[in-house]
């Protein structure tokens, strides 16, 4: 996978796409998040997928939480 924009797990895809790493910046009174292609790059790429390992690692602990919580019979 390359490190580029539509790879990243901050990119948001649009007619062309926002980069949500950081806040959006100010522009004309509104918060604006920059504007990026999806063949871009910078050097705070993070993969789409280690976002959806993460995701299932922190559901599975809520569960394991749960269970635990949960009074006994």
């Amino acid at each position: 996978m390359k490190p580029r924009c539509d790879h990243c797990r901050y990119w948001v895809r649009h007619l062309r796409g926002t980069c949500h790493r950081n806040t959006p910046h100010p522009v004309a009174g509104f918060g604006v998040w920059p504007i990026t292609l999806g063949n871009d790059w910078c050097g705070e790429f993070k993969a789409k997928q280690a976002v959806k390992k993460k995701s299932e690692e922190t559901n599975l602990l809520k569960e394991t939480l749960l269970l635990e919580a949960k009074p006994s019979d």
